[in-house]
């Protein structure tokens, strides 16, 4: 702490602040808050000068839940230093783990997923002006370092955006040891975080192993050398952003919210950095989350139009759909449910999230074979009669998940609903959609679509449901 200046600090701060047009007066700001010493230091400054900067603060903690005792002694904590600072704090939390078997992800990538769901669900609650996040400069070196060795391309290498879209950085020209400078100084109480120790994390065995190792060895500063080749990266950015600027305007057949599509031949004279680039910016417009595009996502976009991919769709990050349409190229952002509701025989159920209703009843052999056609059967294919006796354990709806297959009426083999939504040119952004029907064992109803064969009625079938769905 010798030598430190907190009131030079802060002036810093005020100053990044300013000449990044990082806050306006009058801003509603959600600080993402971790109770870490980088979100707490950020939190205090924001709060010392929310009068001068003409700002109104709120706290967001998301709680991982991925620590046991220590995670909820965080999150009373939270509260505690909320109170402590005269500060409103929302806390949120979810199962990262169940969500990262789910999404089969890495446990880090369900923590951001979720946390960042949670910040944005609060903004569109809210209508925040800005969302404020605690990186700081060595949080820039090690991006970028770990990016050069995870294969991104130059629109990866320039590391962490000074703002995008809501979100800001205001500590991002801070050095680590200036906050815990700054932290020590005004007695900012934080959480330390144990699994920031742990070195099965890449991030953290770059941090504590890594450059340590390359600070040692090779007698440079290697955290200038690193922070000065991102900025260069970020220069050269500029320079070819303006070029793919002009290429993707000129390849454009159509834009809306969430989907664009290229024209494939004039796509295809452009040469490869340009093509990645334009493929990395159209992915950039889909991607909501904070997951990173790197040059393995375009190269695959690229095969999948030479045709050497062998699929007729991708996905990225499970949330972009790429697909080739004729001679058209369409990226479009779809939209991921965890929609799942159990169905009991006999209710009606509307689901306006998921944006369609359900019913169902059961009626005994006897009472089909007197009133079969007066049960409203909608023969457009909408709605089925099945074998009650053929359902094993609990009925649920969901949405189609990769992967799904089951066997269609009339057939003796199992198909993939991929396969399904093809042969009924189901538009592949709209798979996703369509509501399926299961019990314990298997799918038994691709709503609006076609039955399990195993469902059908048979000569001793005993008891019938009617099963129908409407969109809303």
């Amino acid at each position: 702490m010798p030598g430190f200046n907190y009131e030079e600090f802060e002036q810093r701060f005020l100053l990044f602040i300013s000449d990044n047009a990082l806050l306006s007066a009058g801003d509603k700001v959600l600080v993402s808050y971790s109770g870490g010493i980088d979100s707490a230091v950020l939190a205090v400054l924001l709060n010392r000068f929310c009068k001068i900067l003409k700002i109104d603060l709120v706290l967001g903690y998301f709680n991982h839940g991925l620590r046991g005792k220590e995670s909820l002694n965080e999150e009373k904590f939270t509260a505690e230093f909320a109170d402590h600072h005269d500060l409103r704090i929302f806390i949120g939390s979810d199962d990262v783990d169940g969500h990262s078997r789910k999404k089969k992800i890495s446990i880090q990538e369900s923590a951001r997923e979720l946390r960042y769901g949670f910040l944005n669900r609060l903004d569109s609650e809210f209508n925040f002006d800005k969302i404020a996040t605690g990186h700081h400069r060595d949080d820039q070196i090690e991006t970028v370092f770990m990016r050069f060795l995870q294969g991104n391309d130059l629109a990866g290498l320039k590391g962490i955006p000074v703002k995008r879209e809501k979100y800001i950085r205001p500590l991002l020209w801070a050095e680590k040891r200036e906050i815990e400078n700054y932290a020590g100084i005004l007695k900012i109480d934080h959480f330390e975080d144990s699994s920031n120790r742990k070195t099965h994390y890449l991030r953290n065995r770059i941090r504590l192993e890594i450059l340590p190792y390359l600070r040692k060895k090779l007698g440079t500063n290697i955290d200038q050398i690193i922070s000065n080749q991102g900025e260069k990266f970020r220069n050269y950015n500029e320079v070819i952003n303006d070029q793919t600027e002009k290429a993707l305007n000129s390849l454009i057949l159509k834009q809306e919210k969430d989907k664009i599509i290229l024209d494939i031949k004039a796509f295809m004279d452009y040469f490869t950095l340009l093509q990645q680039n334009v493929l990395f910016e159209c992915i950039s417009r889909m991607n909501r989350s904070e997951k990173t595009i790197t040059s393995v996502d375009t190269a695959k976009v690229i095969s999948l139009i030479n045709g050497t991919l062998k699929r007729k769709t991708l996905y990225i990050f499970n949330e972009i759909l790429v697909y080739i349409d004729n001679s058209s190229l369409c990226i479009c952002r779809v939209k991921e449910s965890d929609f799942e509701a159990e169905i009991e025989i006999g209710k009606n159920y509307d689901f306006p999230e998921a944006g369609f209703s359900f019913e169902s009843r059961l009626i005994e052999n006897s009472e089909y074979l007197e009133t079969a056609g007066s049960f409203n059967v909608d023969r457009q294919g909408y709605d089925e009669l099945i074998d009650a006796s053929t359902i094993r354990g609990i009925l649920k709806l969901r949405f189609w998940q990769d992967g799904d297959s089951f066997m269609p009426l009339g057939m003796n083999n199992r198909k993939k609903l991929s396969d399904l939504f093809i042969d009924e040119k189901i538009k592949p952004e709209m798979k996703r959609n369509i509501p399926i029907l299961t019990d314990d064992e298997k799918i038994v109803w691709v709503c609006g679509l076609r039955i399990d064969d195993r469902v059908k009625l048979r000569e001793m079938t005993g008891s019938v449901i009617g099963l129908k769905y409407r969109l809303l």
